[in-house]
């Protein structure tokens, strides 16, 4: 008979089954294993009930599989449990930031790094707390002092370069995202993370290289795929887009964004090798979650209208709208007021006082309008002369707006804000705007901006760039709308999904755009109507270049074969010949259509 063991030794052998079994456990955690990670810390908690490490890994298993109000007091409890480690109070600080609680959260990284100084993760997390309250100076501050502690640290540097952007340092911006692309090399995850991060950086070569590698190194990668595709179409590459659209669907063909991006650049018939699988996807649209679901039924409309079948597209269109529609937050009479509040304050008095106030530069040439209007086949026909750049949907602008104003609470406030600049505020919005603008395209003579929330900033625009054009596009309401209505836009436009409240926003846009019509000087902002560019495109052209201050070009009429980045909706239209099958567009949901008329009143004659 072999003696017993002492109370001691048995604590002891028991201690180191637990400590095995934690092992196992954090492994399957980190092979994705979620069942049997879960098992393996419940067991060591039902062990020694009290175990930090077993408790802080089960909250952060919980958050991972999204159950946050499972996680939060699994995580309080293992800070409670281990007052001496900043790690527990790092990863309960990060779940409070992505829930929106960003106090809690800066206090719980700011325990971490009174612990542990040179905590580098901990100084990222603040910066990101920093970065969602809008404080981006502070959060730029934070990513610097981590990269002090860790040159290398690839988080840092996206965080870097992301926040030099919304600082409207670009060129700075693309210096952290290179050295970024230094340290992804070989990690396909963290390349195609950084080529997102270039494509919305607009440096379109440095994506596209970042993503075929990250295809080169991981074939089967089906989101790197389909990002190459959509950076190919941006480029004007369509075939090679849709090779790599191809590519994602065969690999995963339940795959939405997939779907919808290929539908938006070809036109999808049953005789088509995909069509099958396109088939047994849509079977189970009922079941799909509802993100997925929307991209799948803006596709299946797409598919549908192609085919003529308007019927059955404008029911895939309602049905994706209102799927889009429960996901956002829109309110109408905070969008009025913040109209209005433009207009009110950017009046003609104030703009005569100011009206020479800013950069002296004639550089920029803004396009505004609703979005579907026209502006892109604007900007295509001007990019196609020489002496100018299209620069697309830029950001820039709000940006060097905020950098002026600094962190506001709401932009609620904006347009009190921007009225009372004065002569020194507009110059540098005009003199940084201009700076970064001319980056883009060293030695053009105009550079096109067409972001279409620069609709409400005309009144500064005027006075801020007192030699820039002002191009304001405009198209038959129904058919702006309708079209706005068919696409699912990839950020803001939270109008743009019931058909009452685009019909009610467009009206706002158009008081709006008339007030500024009435306050302009005259001749000062040229409006252009997208029927007439469509049938007399060569004299709206013209119109447009003397508008511009420069010389006809006969390319300017071949503005299909011009190769630029375009990242709107519109990107495989205006690489065609003009043609006039869109005027009229509404007509074929005419029965469909009576919110959208009822709010839109005399405007839609």
């Amino acid at each position: 008979m072999q003696p017993k063991q002492s109370a001691p030794e048995t604590v002891a052998v028991e201690q180191d089954n637990v400590q095995a079994l934690m092992q196992q456990a954090v492994a399957w955690h980190r092979q994705n294993d979620y069942p049997r990670a879960e098992a393996g810390y419940r067991q060591v908690l039902h062990r020694f009930p009290e175990h930090p490490d077993a408790t802080h890994f089960l909250g952060l298993l919980a958050h991972q599989a999204g159950h946050d109000e499972q996680a939060l007091p699994l995580l309080e409890k293992a800070v409670a449990l281990g007052p001496a480690s900043a790690l527990y109070r790092h990863n309960l600080a990060g779940v409070l930031r992505e829930a929106g609680r960003h106090a809690e959260a800066e206090a719980r990284y700011r325990e971490a790094l009174t612990l542990n100084p040179g905590y580098t993760d901990a100084f990222i997390g603040l910066a990101m707390v920093q970065a969602a309250r809008g404080n981006y100076q502070a959060a730029q501050t934070l990513y610097q002092r981590a990269l002090s502690l860790e040159p290398g640290n690839f988080e840092a540097h996206m965080g870097c370069g992301s926040m030099l952007l919304e600082l409207a340092h670009r060129r700075q911006a693309l210096e952290h995202y290179r050295e970024a692309r230094r340290l992804a090399s070989g990690n396909a995850e963290l390349l195609h993370r950084l080529g997102s991060a270039l494509r919305d950086a607009g440096a379109m070569q440095d994506a596209l290289q970042c993503l075929q590698a990250a295809v080169s190194l991981r074939p089967d990668f089906v989101a790197a795929h389909n990002s190459l595709g959509a950076v190919l179409g941006d480029l004007g590459e369509l075939t090679s887009a849709e090779h790599h659209y191809r590519a994602a669907l065969q690999l995963r063909p339940d795959y939405a964004s997939g779907w919808h991006n290929l539908a938006s650049i070809v036109q999808l018939k049953p005789e088509d090798s995909l069509w099958p699988a396109l088939q047994e996807y849509r079977k189970h649209l009922d079941d799909l979650p509802p993100a997925e679901a929307c991209m799948l039924e803006f596709a299946l409309g797409k598919i549908c209208d192609d085919q003529g079948a308007y019927s059955r597209a404008f029911e895939h269109y309602l049905n994706a709208n209102r799927l889009k529609r429960r996901t956002i937050e829109y309110d109408e009479q905070r969008q009025a007021d913040f109209f209005q509040e433009f207009a009110r304050y950017f009046e003609h008095t104030l703009l005569s006082r100011f009206q020479q106030a800013g950069t002296q530069s004639d550089l920029p040439v803004f396009i505004v309008g609703m979005s579907r209007s026209g502006t892109t086949l604007v900007e295509q026909i001007l990019s196609s002369h020489p002496s100018v750049h299209g620069a697309g949907e830029l950001q820039l602008l709000p940006r060097c707006l905020r950098v002026q104003l600094g962190p506001t609470g709401s932009d609620d406030q904006m347009p009190a804000r921007l009225a009372q600049l004065g002569t020194d505020g507009l110059r540098r919005i005009g003199e940084h705007y201009c700076r970064e603008l001319a980056q883009l395209a060293p030695g053009a003579a105009r550079i096109t901006d067409k972001l279409p929330g620069n609709m409400a900033l005309v009144g500064l625009i005027h006075m801020a760039f007192p030699r820039a054009r002002i191009i304001h596009c405009v198209r038959d309401p129904l058919d702006t709308c309708i079209s706005c209505f068919s696409k699912l836009f990839t950020t803001g436009h939270a109008f743009s999904y019931e058909l009452a409240e685009l019909g009610r926003f467009y009206r706002l846009y158009s008081e709006l755009m008339r007030h500024w019509q009435t306050v302009l000087p005259p001749g000062r902002m040229l409006e252009v109507r997208y029927e007439q560019v469509v049938n007399d495109t060569e004299g709206q052209a013209r119109r447009l270049l003397e508008y511009c201050d420069l010389p006809w070009d006969p390319a300017c009429l071949q503005f299909h074969s011009h190769r630029r980045t375009v990242k709107t909706a519109s990107l495989a239209q205006v690489r065609q010949p003009m043609y006039a099958s869109s005027i009229g567009r509404w007509r074929r949901y005419a029965r469909y259509l009576g919110p959208l008329r009822e709010a839109l009143g005399q405007l839609e004659a």
